[in-house]
């Protein structure tokens, strides 16, 4: 059984944003994420923003929507100011299927870090990395300094 993921802290100072049991993440058609992982409807690729409902969003990302009266605005890290994220009242927008309105408060993936609850501190969501190609266009070759012998 995968671990349950508990913490979203931000990415840039590492303090926790909220708890996912106080506020579930959602995905674009409103349903509770029971994984790490949710693929866009239709086209199969992964989602990279993690939505939030209106009922369960944390007091400090209710101040923020309350201080631009429920219209648009950035939801940034209550401690480091970093951008986490955006709302939207206005623009209904719906997803790929066309079927569902996607939720008004959004958080970036790439901007937070998930942690589970069995005390590991890897992340459970994890970005794709770059290959190393050694010896291919534009990698640097470092060459042996011979001896005098």
């Amino acid at each position: 059984m995968p671990a349950r993921v508990s913490e979203v802290k931000c990415k840039r100072c590492r303090k926790i944003l909220f708890t996912e049991e106080a506020t579930p993440l959602l995905t674009g058609h409103g349903e509770v994420r029971d994984g790490s992982t949710h693929f866009r409807c239709r086209t199969g690729t992964r989602e990279h923003i993690l939505f939030l409902s209106l009922e369960n969003m944390p007091d400090w990302i209710r101040d923020i929507v309350n201080n631009e009266f429920w219209v648009k605005g950035k939801i940034q890290c209550p401690h480091c100011h970093c951008r986490l994220g955006s709302f939207d009242f206005v623009s209904q927008t719906k997803c790929d299927c066309g079927e569902f309105v996607l939720p008004p408060i959004w958080i970036i993936h790439q901007r937070v870090d998930r942690y589970s609850d069995v005390g590991s501190n890897l992340p459970v969501l994890s970005m794709p990395r770059a290959r190393y190609n050694p010896g291919g266009e534009g990698s640097v070759q470092h060459s042996r300094v011979a001896n005098g012998n």
